[in-house]
């Protein structure tokens, strides 16, 4: 072997060397799905995730003799969703399990139409997701009866028993309802803290970044260890709290927008002037919303005539999902259309005014400052019971 020819040699074996003792980053954010499926009427799954670039993927599983297999890349442990038959109203079908997953060999056996009940093994973040829920179930028992007897009190109050005594019983539920979600807030968020080396400690935070201020949360991200803070989760605290200070709260005036209602007919919110509006931030596949329009359609029955404009934002898939919803729910206000894919941009109604989570309430005087957040717009908790209340004194 020549001189050239040797030197050539050992410089390829030398390359090769060094290609397989760099890690693969593929390999590094690789996770396995695999199980089975026990139900003839379910032909594939769709796993709904975050890829290693950050982009919202939905790929179809195929399932072959009841059993499926499936190998994917995220950059960083996160809740996923898996979907059997679902042909509408996603977030109240049985059809469908969330749990989360890291760079993991998961195990999963399935029954059809009892997906949310799935028992996942080979997680760890999932089952640190299990612990985590322990601490607070207690406290969610004690919710469950209350909130019963909130709604039949409300009927009551609907089939026009409206008395003071309904209505200190009411504010007596209210305040243990509201101390009790304070109560798991709390812990919660404390968990977040002292698991600082914890995606799902970044996911939490998140979760409540409404009920914190911008200082607070800041506190919250800086405390994550490093690599957590190069999670998706941890980017979104990032960009909330380093904002400008152009979200409006209670007692500033409503950012105008300019939009068109399902009709095709334009509007801003500066011509509601001289009246009380309502911007109700709602979608077709959100089951909480759906479930709080019969409340709202009452609302409307008696306070329009005296003043209150309903003006529903849809977070909706698409427009035609959108067109359908509306008649669907017969919700016969003002609705204007947002998207799912447009809901944090810097233009749109959700962004201005800092609406994550829906169902969530906006209610604007007539002199167009907010005077009120509710459900998941707001803070402290304050729900459909408070707005009413409000209503009550504003609109008599």
């Amino acid at each position: 072997m020549n001189h050239f020819l040797k030197n050539s040699y050992f410089i390829t074996i030398a390359v090769m060397l060094m290609l397989h003792c760099v890690p693969s980053t593929e390999s590094k954010n690789e996770f396995t799905i695999s199980g089975s499926v026990k139900g003839a009427s379910t032909k594939q799954l769709i796993l709904y995730y975050k890829n290693k670039e950050n982009k919202s993927i939905a790929d179809t599983i195929p399932i072959n003799n009841g059993n499926f297999k499936f190998i994917g890349y995220l950059n960083n442990p996160q809740k996923v969703a898996l979907t059997g038959n679902v042909k509408e109203r996603i977030y109240d079908n049985q059809n469908i399990a969330r749990f989360y997953i890291g760079e993991d060999k998961v195990s999963l056996h399935l029954i059809e139409d009892e997906f949310n009940k799935v028992k996942v093994t080979g997680s760890d973040i999932q089952d640190e997701y299990i612990k985590y829920l322990k601490q607070t179930e207690s406290l969610y028992k004690r919710i469950y009866p209350i909130m019963l007897e909130k709604k039949s009190l409300m009927n009551q109050v609907y089939n026009g028993d409206d008395n003071a005594i309904i209505e200190n019983q009411l504010n007596d539920l209210n305040n243990k309802h509201f101390t009790l979600l304070d109560s798991i807030r709390t812990k919660n968020l404390r968990y977040a803290w002292n698991h600082p080396d914890s995606y799902l400690a970044a996911d939490v935070i998140l979760f409540y970044n409404t009920a914190l201020s911008k200082d607070s949360l800041k506190k919250y991200y800086t405390n994550l260890s490093e690599p957590v803070k190069t999670s998706f989760q941890a980017e979104a605290i990032k960009k909330i709290f380093s904002l400008n200070n152009n979200i409006a709260e209670v007692g500033e005036k409503a950012p105008n927008f300019y939009t068109k209602t399902s009709n095709g007919k334009e509007i801003s919110l500066t011509q509601f002037k001289g009246k009380y509006v309502l911007l109700d931030f709602w979608a077709g596949w959100c089951i909480p919303c759906l479930k709080k329009h019969s409340e709202l359609k009452e609302l409307y029955k008696t306070y329009h005539p005296k003043g209150l404009e309903i003006i529903g934002v849809s977070f909706d898939k698409d427009k035609k999902s959108w067109q359908d919803n509306i008649k669907k729910e017969e919700v016969n206000w003002y609705n204007v259309f947002v998207g799912l894919d447009n809901i944090k941009k810097d233009d749109a109604i959700s962004k201005k005014y800092n609406i994550q989570p829906i169902p969530a309430y906006i209610l604007i005087d007539k002199d167009g400052t907010i005077i009120g957040r509710y459900l998941n717009a707001d803070k402290d908790s304050k729900d459909m019971e408070d707005l009413e209340k409000s209503l009550k004194k504003l609109l008599k």
